[in-house]
Parts: structure tokens; sequence; C-alpha cells
């Protein structure tokens, strides 16, 4: 049983994994994913404020890239391929939830004479967004420049 279990070296590189897994090879994946996984993990962590779903975004990313490797135009490329597909989802994630905030304390909030309701809060709070935006692409970049390098 044993010998027919096939051993990936760690020399190959993630050009020759991903032709593996294309072909049908599930220890090519699991491969990839062990070089790979920790960095989207560190990634998520860095831009989420709530990391208590990271776990379940890096899984589904998993599954995901897993599903559609074979849109996966550069085979070098696999790790900020799954980093780009997990902060996909984290965006989808915030996004969704903006959208099940309940009306109604969308308006009672609005309604009530607070400083969020001041034209300079909100400046400042669009710039804080916009800055945080600016934040989330620069470490996506770092990400890639790091697994741009070769090992």
């Amino acid at each position: 049983m044993l010998d027919e279990l096939a051993v990936i070296p760690d020399t190959m590189t993630d050009s020759e994994l991903v032709r593996l897994l294309q072909t049908g090879d599930k220890d090519a994946y699991g491969t990839l994913l062990e070089r790979h996984r920790p960095t989207a993990v560190r990634l998520l962590h860095r831009v989420a404020r709530n990391t208590a779903g990271v776990g379940d975004i890096i899984q589904e990313a998993m599954l995901i890239a897993y599903l559609t490797i074979d849109d996966l135009r550069d085979s070098n490329r696999f790790g900020p391929w799954l980093c780009g597909i997990s902060l996909n989802l984290w965006r989808n994630q915030l996004r969704q939830q903006r959208w099940d905030q309940p009306l109604n304390e969308v308006t009672d909030r609005s309604s009530r004479s607070r400083p969020e309701s001041d034209p300079a809060m909100i400046v400042e709070e669009q710039s804080k967004n916009k800055s945080c935006a600016r934040w989330c692409w620069r470490q996506w970049a770092i990400c890639r420049r790091e697994r741009a390098t070769p090992r």
C-alpha cells in the first residue's frame, strides 16, 4: 500500500506541481498548499479586522483553487493566485456584511445627532477607508513579490 503512494520531492517547482495536479495527482496539490497556504493566511490576518473567519475564507479559497486549477494562466504563479482568490473572497464577505445590515439600523443611525453625521467626520472616515484599501493592495503586492523570488 505504501509503495502506491507517490512521494513528491520538495525540489519540484510550482510549475511542475501544477502540471501534476492538472493531470490528477492529488499529492501535488497537498505540496502546493503546504508551500503557499501560510502566506495566504498571513495576508488575510494583516488585512482582516475580524480574524475569526480567516480559516473559512482560506478553506474556500483552497477549494476554488483546486476546482479551477485549469484557469491558472501561469503555473509558476500558484501562490499569488491563491492569495488573490483569498483576498477576493474576503472582499466579497465584507460587501455581503454591508448588504446584510438591516435597513432600520442604517436609518436609526443616520437620524440621530451624532458626530458621524457631521460632514467633516464623514470625509475623514472616507479618507481612512481609502488609505486602508491602499494598505491592503500594498500587502498583496508584497505577497506577490515574496512568491516571485525563486526558492
